[in-house]
C-alpha cells in the first residue's frame, strides 16, 4: 500500500522529564525502523539532537503544557498529528502499512480522532470496519490525550484557548461528557486492535513497575535513577481505579467520588 506522508509525529515533553525521553527514541526507532513520517519532539529548553529525523521545537519556560503542544502544531505543516508523549514506549514492532491504511481510512471517512489504545475500551462496531469502534458522547475519557492520531484543526479545538496543564484539559471535557447516551461524537473512532503497542513509563513522576519489567525481560534495562519507582500502594489503586471505572456510570462515579473523598481519597476532579 502507498504510504500516506501526511502526518507527524509529536513527542511532547518537559524539560524535567529528559531521563524519561532518552528511551522513547531508541525504542522509537528499534520497533518502527521504517517509519515514513517526520518527528517533532516539543520541550522547554534543552537541545539534544534524537536522530537525523526529529525536530525539536524549544517552548521556552513560560508556556504550560497545552501552549507547548499549540506551538509546536503551529510549527507542523502536516494535516494528521500522531500525538505521543515522551513515556509512551513503543514495545513491538509497528507494521507501518496498518498506519497508512489508518490514515487512509481517516481520509475517506472524514474522522478527525483515530484512537490507537483500546482505553477505554470501544463497545461497538463502525459501520464498515470491524475494528473501529465509535465513540459514544456519555463515555469518560472517550476522547482523551492517550496515543492518538488526530487531524491537526481538531486537535488545536480541543486544546482550547487558555494555557493549562494536560489534565486541565482533560477535566475541561470530562465536565461536558453526557450522563446518558445520546449519540456518537461526530467522526471520532478507536482502534480497537491496539496497532501501536505502547507502555506507559511514568505515572505521577515514578517509574511504572510492569513497564520496567516487561522491557528488562526484552533485554532493555531503564535505569530508575532518581526518579524511582510507583510505590505498591499507588501502583495498585491506579490499577483498580482503571478497571472499576468503566463499570460505573458517570453520575455513580460522581457520587462514588464524593464519598470516597469524604474518606481521604483524592481525586483530579470531581467528574
Amino acid at each position: 500500500m502507498e504510504k500516506n506522508a501526511d502526518m507527524a509525529i509529536l513527542v511532547v515533553s518537559c524539560d524535567a522529564y529528559v531521563d524519561v525521553a532518552e528511551y522513547f527514541f531508541p525504542l522509537y526507532y528499534k520497533y518502527w525502523s521504517d517509519s515514513p513520517f517526520p518527528v517533532y519532539f516539543v520541550n522547554n529548553t534543552i537541545s539534544k539532537e534524537y536522530g537525523n529525523t526529529v525536530t525539536v521545537i524549544n517552548a521556552g519556560n513560560e508556556k504550560d503544557w497545552s501552549g507547548r503542544v499549540k506551538l509546536a502544531l503551529g510549527q507542523i505543516k502536516e494535516k494528521y498529528i500522531l500525538f505521543m508523549l515522551e513515556d509512551y514506549y513503543i514495545g513491538k514492532h509497528v507494521n507501518t502499512n496498518v498506519i497508512s491504511e489508518a490514515l487512509n481510512i481517516m481520509n475517506s471517512e472524514k474522522i478527525v480522532y483515530y484512537r490507537i489504545t483500546n482505553q477505554p475500551k470501544g463497545k461497538f462496531e463502525h459501520k464498515k470496519y470491524k475494528y473501529l469502534s465509535p465513540i459514544a458522547d456519555n463515555q469518560a475519557y472517550g476522547v482523551n490525550l492517550q496515543a492518538a492520531i488526530w487531524e491537526k484543526e481538531f486537535f488545536e479545538k480541543y486544546l482550547g484557548d487558555v494555557d493549562c496543564s494536560a489534565w486541565t484539559v482533560e477535566i475541561n471535557h470530562l465536565k461536558k461528557v453526557k450522563d446518558k447516551y445520546s449519540e456518537d461524537i461526530k467522526d471520532c473512532v478507536v482502534d480497537t486492535r491496539g496497532i501501536i503497542d505502547i507502555h506507559n513509563g511514568v505515572i505521577k513522576g515514578k517509574w511504572v513497575p510492569k513497564t520496567l519489567k516487561y522491557f528488562k525481560q526484552n533485554g532493555i534495562f531503564i535505569d530508575k535513577g532518581a526518579r524511582g519507582v510507583l510505590s505498591l500502594k499507588n501502583n495498585l489503586s491506579i490499577n483498580a481505579r482503571a478497571s472499576l471505572s468503566p463499570i460505573f456510570s458517570n453520575e455513580s462515579r460522581r457520587l462514588l467520588k464524593r464519598n470516597l473523598s469524604k474518606l481521604g481519597f483524592t481525586f483530579t476532579s470531581d467528574n
